[in-house]
């Protein structure tokens, strides 16, 4: 199936949500870097806004400046990676141009989940997001 290109704003600026149905297997991230790379322009990763040292995590009222200022220092456009609309509200939706919804086969991030799980339970993978060790990620935490 032939996918649409990225819509932008029509002025050669793309603000794009990243989204899936859980980044464990990281996807997400490495679409989003390509993405960054390819575009020029910055990727803004939610977990990395939201998680403090030790999986603390700052307050919503937080977490919403901290996106807005992200948004601000980048004028040129963005790539938003992370799923929080029950934290950000519409936030991110309604200043995004373009959605990308990213939802491989469970056959193909289950196995994926499962390794980074044991990784990063192991110390031998970097966290999400500075600070964090161990294996959670924002995305199996948003309650």
């Amino acid at each position: 199936m032939v996918q649409p290109p990225l819509i932008g704003d029509g002025q050669g600026k793309y603000r794009i949500h990243l989204v899936g149905n859980s980044d464990r297997s990281r996807k997400q991230s490495t679409v989003g870097k390509e993405l960054s790379r390819v575009l020029n322009i910055p990727l803004i990763s939610l977990d990395t806004l939201y998680f403090t040292l030790g999986w603390g995590h700052v307050s919503t009222s937080e977490f919403r400046a901290k996106v807005k200022a992200a948004f601000a220092d980048a004028p040129d456009g963005w790539i938003v990676d992370g799923n929080y609309g029950n934290r950000l509200g519409n936030i991110v939706q309604s200043q995004c141009t373009d959605i990308i919804w990213l939802d491989p086969p469970l056959l193909l991030y289950f196995p994926r989940i499962f390794i980074r799980t044991v990784l990063g339970l192991l110390g031998l993978r970097p966290p999400c997001s500075p600070g964090c060790p161990g294996a959670l990620c924002a995305d199996v935490l948003l309650t």
